[in-house]
């Protein structure tokens, strides 16, 4: 809420990313994840990841608190 958004994504089979310059009420911010894999990225999986890390920076710079994790139960499947 109050959030103006200038991002770029760029990606290819074993690259994700997405760069922004985030205006929010709290604070202007820049926020870049790139993630690599040894093997072939999926989207469905790698933009759980950055949109997790977007939502816990906009909170953190503008003084929210996040949910409780429900932490990791068991290991990831290979």
């Amino acid at each position: 809420p109050g959030a103006s958004v200038a991002h770029r994504q760029s990606w290819d089979e074993n690259n994700h990313g997405d760069a922004a310059v985030v205006r929010t009420p709290g604070r202007t911010y820049i926020i870049v994840v790139m993630l690599h894999g040894a093997q072939p990225l999926q989207w469905s999986e790698t933009s759980i990841i950055i949109s997790d890390i977007a939502r816990l920076t906009y909170m953190l710079f503008n003084n929210q608190v996040p949910p409780a994790s429900p932490g990791i139960s068991a290991a990831p499947a290979p």
